[in-house]
């Protein structure tokens, strides 16, 4: 037989060829992208995802009542506990409200849930063991979620001004909400969302690609923020989340708060809003918000004098950025005192 025929008979069609390529492909990507996962495990581990936030039409996302989760930080030996009670706070069950005992909520994002740290740090857990220590009584109840705009924090704590019963009100407001504000009126969510199948087992387990969407996220944004300081350039950069803050945000942003202290002095005619920055040094964010404070009756809480000699990094964790247990220490030494005026010269009954 000559070795021309041999040939054509062993030659397989086009089609199996086709196929035989593709796999030899996918299984060599398939290997090549499970290196690339074990490398950045071993040389840039990325934080978990908080599994704990849950998606919400009202809200744009809650976190899940009664969660239960660890959440590592990539890079150190902290794990971070997160419980949730049954309204899905990360705080005790509510307990009875007792007779001339206000009840302060504390409302904000990340910072006010405590992110970086367990809640025994927390301003307002710290908060309560002054009040203890000074013989006062207040109820305290906190209800921050990470990622939230002001608008998503007012409207929850409005739709449960009955079950939570507030007197006083702490915001601690951060220079991205009225960009968060912004996004979420226009979209009516938090986040982009792009769904497609396995997408939440590559979040869980890929650290690959949650390396690649944090990235692509910090070119967006970068870009967003780049596009935006190029259309109105003398709009502040708040260095604490990277937000350009226009002026049209901060009056977007003011209503919401108008429209939210309406709603608390109808639900609570001897309503108190006290309001705080979580970067009490960038100058301009204090000055709008004490602005507001003077337009709007809230309480200003200045922690700029407590912080002044304060190096910058003794401020923030080391490892994620939010606030370090010394913040959470002056703040909360900056509320007690704000309380402490409220309730008067004896007792914490009639702030």
């Amino acid at each position: 037989m000559k070795p021309e025929a041999m040939s054509d008979k062993a030659e397989l069609p086009w089609q199996k060829r086709a196929f035989y390529l593709l796999a030899a492909f996918l299984l060599t990507a398939l290997i090549a992208v499970f290196g690339l996962d074990i490398l950045v495990r071993v040389i840039a581990p990325q934080p978990g995802n908080m599994r704990w936030l849950v998606p919400d039409a009202r809200y744009g996302h809650v976190m899940r009542a009664d969660a239960d989760e660890h959440y590592a930080f990539a890079g150190t030996d902290f794990v971070m506990e997160v419980k949730t009670n049954s309204l899905g706070l990360r705080d005790k069950e509510l307990k009875p409200r007792l007779k001339n005992e206000p009840t302060v909520v504390f409302m904000g994002d990340s910072v006010t849930f405590g992110h970086g740290l367990n809640v025994d740090q927390r301003f307002d857990t710290l908060l309560g063991s002054m009040i203890a220590q000074a013989g006062l009584s207040f109820r305290l109840i906190n209800t921050g979620v990470n990622a939230w705009g002001t608008l998503q924090e007012t409207r929850w704590v409005s739709d449960h001004f009955k079950i939570l019963e507030p007197d006083i009100i702490v915001l601690t407001f951060t220079g991205n909400d009225p960009s968060d504000d912004a996004y979420f009126l226009k979209k009516g969510q938090s986040f982009d969302v792009v769904r497609f199948p396995g997408k939440r087992w590559l979040r869980d387990h890929s650290h690959l690609y949650r390396l690649v969407t944090h990235y692509a996220f910090v070119v967006y944004h970068s870009f967003a923020v780049s596009r935006q300081s190029r259309t109105e350039p003398d709009a502040p950069i708040d260095r604490q989340s990277g937000s350009v803050i226009t002026e049209a945000e901060w009056n977007s942003t003011k209503e919401i708060l108008r429209s939210f202290r309406d709603e608390f002095r109808a639900y609570n005619p001897n309503s108190v809003i006290l309001i705080q920055p979580a970067a009490p040094k960038e100058n301009h964010i204090a000055a709008h918000l004490r602005a507001f404070a003077d337009e709007l009756g809230f309480v200003f809480i200045d922690m700029a004098p407590r912080v002044r000699d304060v190096p910058a990094e003794d401020l923030r964790l080391p490892y994620d950025g939010h606030w370090s247990p010394r913040m959470h220490a002056i703040s909360a030494e900056a509320i007690f005192d704000a309380l402490k005026r409220l309730a008067g010269p004896s007792t914490g009954q009639n702030p």
